[in-house]
């Protein structure tokens, strides 16, 4: 938290709009975090729990790596040097087995000697980024954001990225995820490769501040989801060329297995109703159709034909990545991407196998996502303070109300003249500052609430 300063009597003006605001948005941002992880029960007994809130015990565990849940974290290890992790995915709760020196877990005694399963990484040991610090740094004076890799989960400086830090974007795949999983690359050229999310431009755009200079090959028309009637090519190899190409448009939705081309011998016919087009080739002889379909430049490749919700098993066994050139520009670095860029990723058994063996399939899961995780919190959520606050409030009587306002009044007061020392000598206020003058304001608290002198 930064230090703050008061410069005038202006600043010292707190209204209780203001603290309620400030509260507010703090509990919402643990919520996010929070909301989604059991904070009365160890979450052990679930297993491998798809996303979660962890923590590291350095006290308990100083040299090797291990994490706790929300709820170990303030049952057993309260008051120690605790790590916060964020969330991690496909983790077991460590809490009390043979990594804790016989301290057992007092929510949960009975647990496996080890978690076999569970994956770490230099954040259990309290670093981050590939600078190797900790967070917060305090020999690091230069503001920064940190940002999550959701393949091996460390978070990253922003400036050790190595590329332009996007203002919008969804997910981020650093440099070593994105070279030990290359075949991410191949998507960048196809969904586009420059720094824009403007709700204008194409929203299937993956981010490559490495290569957001280069030059984006234009994709086909497209009208309602389909290939446009009319498609010009320069010689026959480009127009198969573009006829196998998958573009991005026709893979979200129903993708069209044959595109109409326009030529001198050949003319489709307007759209029928289905995304798969067959080409009228009514009074065309056979030796006429040899001519047109030469061999040597037809690349034989599947049909794919789907229904416009494009969920038949023929999409399944359409390889998406055979139709799409990885784009040379893009071979290394860091990468950004959009809202919903997971669900165009290829479902074909090749690429669901490449995905076991690289061990990502988490990638297509839509519930590992973070916003997934805070959306769950945000629905557990409990009420806030403020609401809390209210509530009891209106279940006192009416002097007892009185009395509450009354003192929240008297703190307002004593509060502002605390602080005006601070804006009159050009002095800043320090958590320690503010701890002081609640300590004070509790023992005045104590005075007044005591036995008077009149009473027997």
């Amino acid at each position: 938290m930064a230090a703050t300063t008061l410069n005038s009597e202006e600043d010292t003006e707190l209204t209780m709009c203001d603290v309620l605001q400030e509260e507010q948005e703090l509990e919402e941002d643990a919520n996010a975090v929070l909301g989604g992880s059991d904070d009365t029960n160890c979450s052990y007994d679930n297993g491998y729990v798809l996303r979660q809130a962890l923590y590291a015990c350095k006290t308990c565990c100083a040299e090797v790596n291990a994490g706790v849940c929300l709820a170990c974290c303030y049952a057993c290890h309260d008051g120690h040097d605790v790590v916060e992790l964020y969330t991690k995915r496909n983790f077991r709760c460590d809490c009390g087995n043979s990594k804790f020196n016989g301290k057992k877990c007092t929510l949960q005694p009975n647990k496996d000697t080890l978690n076999s399963g569970n994956n770490y990484n230099q954040n259990f040991r309290g670093l981050y980024c590939s600078c190797s610090r900790p967070y917060p740094d305090s020999e690091d004076s230069v503001p920064d954001e940190m940002i999550q890799c959701i393949f091996c989960e460390d978070w990253y400086h922003g400036r050790h990225l190595g590329v332009e830090i996007p203002d919008d974007y969804f997910e981020m795949i650093c440099y070593k995820c994105m070279e030990a999983n290359k075949f991410l690359y191949s998507y960048a050229k196809s969904y586009g490769v420059k720094v824009d999310f403007s709700p204008e431009k194409k929203k299937n755009g993956i981010i490559s501040a490495t290569a957001k200079d280069s030059v984006k090959s234009e994709p086909h028309a497209i009208s309602n989801g389909h290939a446009s009637d009319e498609v010009a090519v320069k010689n026959e190899k480009e127009e198969i060329a573009d006829v196998i190409k998958v573009e991005p448009e026709a893979v979200n939705g129903c993708i069209s297995s044959a595109m109409e081309v326009s030529t001198s011998n050949l003319k489709t016919e307007p759209g029928s109703s289905n995304c798969v087009k067959q080409v009228n080739a009514s009074g065309i002889t056979n030796s006429e159709k040899t001519e047109l379909c030469d061999t040597s430049i037809i690349k034989t490749e599947p049909v794919i034909k789907t229904e416009c919700n494009g969920t038949t098993k023929e999409k399944e066994q359409q390889c998406i990545l055979k139709g799409i050139d990885a784009d040379k520009d893009v071979t290394s670095g860091s990468m950004f991407w959009p809202e919903n860029w997971r669900s165009e990723l290829c479902r074909c058994p090749n690429c669901m196998n490449m995905y076991g063996m690289l061990k990502c399939e988490f990638l297509l899961n839509p519930d590992d996502t973070i916003q997934a995780y805070e959306e769950q919190g945000k629905g557990r959520s409990k009420e806030s303070q403020y609401d809390q606050g209210l509530s009891a409030l209106g279940r006192l009587d009416r002097v007892r109300q009185m009395e509450a306002v009354r003192a929240y009044t008297n703190m307002k007061g004593e509060l502002k003249e605390y602080l005006k020392e601070f804006a009159d000598n050009k002095r800043t206020v320090c958590e320690s500052d503010i701890k002081e003058f609640f300590e004070r304001m509790a023992k005045k608290q104590k005075l007044n609430n005591g036995v008077p002198h009149y009473c027997r």
